[in-house]
Protein backbone atom coordinates (compact mmCIF):
# COMPACT_ATOMS: atom_id res chain seq x y z
CA UNK A 1 0.00 0.00 0.00
CA UNK A 2 1.25 3.46 -0.88
CA UNK A 3 2.05 5.51 2.18
CA UNK A 4 -0.56 8.13 3.02
CA UNK A 5 -0.43 11.59 4.55
CA UNK A 6 -3.85 12.69 5.78
CA UNK A 7 -4.07 16.39 6.55
CA UNK A 8 -6.97 17.97 8.41
CA UNK A 9 -7.14 21.71 7.81
CA UNK A 10 -9.66 24.30 8.90
CA UNK A 11 -10.18 27.37 11.01
CA UNK A 12 -9.67 27.14 14.78
CA UNK A 13 -12.87 25.61 16.16
CA UNK A 14 -13.59 23.46 13.11
CA UNK A 15 -12.81 20.27 15.03
CA UNK A 16 -9.41 19.32 13.60
CA UNK A 17 -8.03 18.02 16.90
CA UNK A 18 -11.20 16.11 17.81
CA UNK A 19 -11.49 14.37 14.45
CA UNK A 20 -7.75 13.71 14.06
CA UNK A 21 -7.62 11.88 17.42
CA UNK A 22 -10.67 9.82 16.45
CA UNK A 23 -9.22 9.01 13.03
CA UNK A 24 -5.93 7.97 14.56
CA UNK A 25 -7.69 5.60 16.97
CA UNK A 26 -9.67 4.05 14.11
CA UNK A 27 -6.77 3.56 11.70
CA UNK A 28 -4.14 2.36 14.14
CA UNK A 29 -6.13 -0.85 14.72
CA UNK A 30 -5.32 -1.87 11.15
CA UNK A 31 -2.40 0.24 9.97
CA UNK A 32 0.87 1.56 11.36
CA UNK A 33 -0.27 5.11 12.07
CA UNK A 34 1.20 8.25 13.59
CA UNK A 35 -0.57 11.46 14.68
CA UNK A 36 1.34 14.73 14.44
CA UNK A 37 0.06 18.03 15.79
CA UNK A 38 1.45 21.12 14.06
CA UNK A 39 2.29 23.72 16.67
CA UNK A 40 4.96 26.35 17.10
CA UNK A 41 7.99 25.27 19.13
CA UNK A 42 8.30 27.20 22.44
CA UNK A 43 11.32 29.22 21.29
CA UNK A 44 9.67 30.39 18.04
CA UNK A 45 6.43 31.11 19.89
CA UNK A 46 8.33 33.21 22.44
CA UNK A 47 10.09 35.23 19.72
CA UNK A 48 6.81 35.91 17.92
CA UNK A 49 5.10 37.09 21.10
CA UNK A 50 7.83 39.59 21.96
CA UNK A 51 7.31 43.22 21.06
CA UNK A 52 10.26 45.10 19.74
CA UNK A 53 10.92 48.66 20.81
CA UNK A 54 10.06 51.54 18.52
CA UNK A 55 13.26 53.39 19.30
CA UNK A 56 16.77 53.05 17.92
CA UNK A 57 18.16 53.93 14.56
CA UNK A 58 16.18 51.33 12.62
CA UNK A 59 17.38 49.38 9.61
CA UNK A 60 17.69 50.17 5.92
CA UNK A 61 16.81 48.15 2.83
CA UNK A 62 18.93 47.76 -0.31
CA UNK A 63 17.62 51.09 -1.64
CA UNK A 64 18.74 52.94 1.46
CA UNK A 65 15.20 53.50 2.69
CA UNK A 66 14.51 53.15 6.37
CA UNK A 67 12.54 50.09 7.43
CA UNK A 68 10.84 50.43 10.78
CA UNK A 69 10.91 47.74 13.45
CA UNK A 70 7.26 46.90 12.94
CA UNK A 71 7.93 45.97 9.32
CA UNK A 72 10.95 43.91 10.30
CA UNK A 73 8.94 42.04 12.93
CA UNK A 74 6.26 41.29 10.36
CA UNK A 75 8.78 39.85 7.91
CA UNK A 76 10.44 37.89 10.73
CA UNK A 77 7.11 36.39 11.77
CA UNK A 78 6.34 35.25 8.22
CA UNK A 79 9.72 33.55 7.89
CA UNK A 80 9.43 31.96 11.35
CA UNK A 81 6.14 30.39 10.31
CA UNK A 82 7.82 29.09 7.15
CA UNK A 83 10.78 27.74 9.16
CA UNK A 84 8.37 25.94 11.48
CA UNK A 85 6.79 24.21 8.48
CA UNK A 86 10.25 22.96 7.45
CA UNK A 87 10.70 21.53 10.95
CA UNK A 88 7.28 19.92 10.65
CA UNK A 89 8.23 18.34 7.31
CA UNK A 90 11.29 16.79 8.96
CA UNK A 91 9.02 15.29 11.64
CA UNK A 92 6.74 13.90 8.92
CA UNK A 93 9.62 12.31 7.02
CA UNK A 94 10.94 10.69 10.21
CA UNK A 95 7.49 9.30 11.00
CA UNK A 96 7.10 7.91 7.46
CA UNK A 97 10.10 5.64 8.03
CA UNK A 98 8.12 3.64 10.58
CA UNK A 99 4.47 4.28 9.66
CA UNK A 100 2.18 3.69 6.69
CA UNK A 101 -0.21 6.53 7.52
CA UNK A 102 0.51 9.96 9.00
CA UNK A 103 -2.36 12.08 10.29
CA UNK A 104 -1.57 15.76 10.50
CA UNK A 105 -3.61 18.25 12.54
CA UNK A 106 -2.94 21.58 10.77
CA UNK A 107 -0.49 22.23 7.96
CA UNK A 108 1.12 25.16 6.17
CA UNK A 109 -2.14 26.41 4.55
CA UNK A 110 -3.49 26.93 8.09
CA UNK A 111 -0.32 28.67 9.27
CA UNK A 112 -0.08 30.96 6.25
CA UNK A 113 -3.78 31.83 6.51
CA UNK A 114 -3.27 32.87 10.13
CA UNK A 115 -0.22 34.98 9.33
CA UNK A 116 -2.09 36.55 6.39
CA UNK A 117 -4.67 37.90 8.82
CA UNK A 118 -2.29 38.93 11.60
CA UNK A 119 0.30 40.44 9.26
CA UNK A 120 -1.69 42.39 6.70
CA UNK A 121 0.38 43.88 3.92
CA UNK A 122 2.61 40.85 3.39
CA UNK A 123 0.43 39.01 0.89
CA UNK A 124 3.04 39.02 -1.87
CA UNK A 125 5.69 37.57 0.44
CA UNK A 126 3.24 35.01 1.83
CA UNK A 127 2.26 33.85 -1.67
CA UNK A 128 5.93 33.42 -2.60
CA UNK A 129 6.51 31.32 0.51
CA UNK A 130 3.35 29.33 -0.23
CA UNK A 131 4.65 28.50 -3.71
CA UNK A 132 8.11 27.57 -2.40
CA UNK A 133 6.70 25.34 0.35
CA UNK A 134 4.17 23.77 -2.01
CA UNK A 135 6.79 22.91 -4.64
CA UNK A 136 9.39 21.70 -2.13
CA UNK A 137 6.97 19.54 -0.14
CA UNK A 138 5.40 18.25 -3.35
CA UNK A 139 8.76 17.08 -4.69
CA UNK A 140 9.73 15.44 -1.40
CA UNK A 141 6.48 13.52 -0.88
CA UNK A 142 6.56 12.32 -4.50
CA UNK A 143 10.09 11.02 -4.03
CA UNK A 144 8.93 9.26 -0.85
CA UNK A 145 5.99 7.75 -2.80
CA UNK A 146 3.42 9.33 -0.47
CA UNK A 147 -0.21 10.04 -1.37
CA UNK A 148 -1.53 13.24 0.19
CA UNK A 149 -5.17 13.66 1.18
CA UNK A 150 -6.24 17.11 2.35
CA UNK A 151 -9.54 17.21 4.22
CA UNK A 152 -10.90 20.72 4.76
CA UNK A 153 -13.26 20.91 7.72
CA UNK A 154 -15.55 23.81 6.94
CA UNK A 155 -17.66 25.41 9.64
CA UNK A 156 -19.77 28.53 9.96
CA UNK A 157 -17.41 31.29 11.26
CA UNK A 158 -20.00 32.21 13.90
CA UNK A 159 -19.89 28.68 15.32
CA UNK A 160 -16.09 28.69 15.16
CA UNK A 161 -16.08 32.00 17.05
CA UNK A 162 -18.40 30.59 19.74
CA UNK A 163 -16.12 27.57 20.14
CA UNK A 164 -12.97 29.70 20.20
CA UNK A 165 -14.06 33.09 21.57
CA UNK A 166 -10.45 34.25 21.89
CA UNK A 167 -10.56 34.74 18.10
CA UNK A 168 -12.77 37.50 16.75
CA UNK A 169 -15.58 36.74 14.32
CA UNK A 170 -13.81 38.82 11.67
CA UNK A 171 -10.64 36.82 12.14
CA UNK A 172 -12.50 33.53 11.81
CA UNK A 173 -14.17 34.66 8.58
CA UNK A 174 -10.95 35.88 6.97
CA UNK A 175 -8.77 32.95 8.06
CA UNK A 176 -11.41 30.42 7.00
CA UNK A 177 -11.50 31.91 3.50
CA UNK A 178 -7.72 31.91 3.13
CA UNK A 179 -7.34 28.35 4.44
CA UNK A 180 -9.68 27.05 1.76
CA UNK A 181 -8.02 29.19 -0.90
CA UNK A 182 -4.48 28.09 0.00
CA UNK A 183 -5.50 24.43 0.41
CA UNK A 184 -7.12 24.27 -3.00
CA UNK A 185 -4.08 25.90 -4.62
CA UNK A 186 -1.52 23.48 -3.18
CA UNK A 187 -3.75 20.45 -3.83
CA UNK A 188 -4.25 21.41 -7.47
CA UNK A 189 -0.58 22.22 -8.10
CA UNK A 190 0.65 18.96 -6.61
CA UNK A 191 -2.27 16.78 -7.77
CA UNK A 192 -3.12 15.90 -4.20
CA UNK A 193 -6.59 14.68 -3.28
CA UNK A 194 -8.77 17.41 -1.80
CA UNK A 195 -12.07 17.00 0.03
CA UNK A 196 -14.11 19.74 1.66
CA UNK A 197 -16.50 18.66 4.42
CA UNK A 198 -19.06 21.09 5.77
CA UNK A 199 -19.38 20.30 9.49
CA UNK A 200 -21.95 23.02 10.21
CA UNK A 201 -25.08 21.62 11.87
CA UNK A 202 -23.71 18.08 11.65
CA UNK A 203 -23.12 15.71 14.53
CA UNK A 204 -19.67 14.34 15.30
CA UNK A 205 -20.79 10.93 14.04
CA UNK A 206 -21.97 12.41 10.73
CA UNK A 207 -18.61 14.13 10.23
CA UNK A 208 -16.80 10.89 11.04
CA UNK A 209 -18.79 9.08 8.37
CA UNK A 210 -17.97 11.77 5.79
CA UNK A 211 -14.25 11.53 6.64
CA UNK A 212 -14.37 7.74 6.22
CA UNK A 213 -16.04 8.12 2.83
CA UNK A 214 -13.24 10.44 1.74
CA UNK A 215 -10.70 7.87 2.93
CA UNK A 216 -12.38 4.98 1.14
CA UNK A 217 -11.76 6.78 -2.13
CA UNK A 218 -8.07 7.07 -1.31
CA UNK A 219 -6.94 3.97 0.57
CA UNK A 220 -6.71 0.55 -1.03
CA UNK A 221 -8.30 -1.41 1.82
CA UNK A 222 -7.06 -4.99 2.12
Amino acid sequence: MKKLLIVLVGVDGAGKTTHSFWLHNVLRTRFSTSLIHDELPPLISLVMQRRGSSGGYGHYDERGQKVNNKTLRGILHVFLYAFNEILLLIRILKALKNCDIIILDRWFPDSLASITYSRKGYMRLIMKILNILSKSIGIIVNIQNVQVLIILLKVDPIIAHLRRPEHSLTRQKVVSTFIEYFSRIVAKKNRWIFNAIDTTNKSVQEVHLMILKALLKTINWR
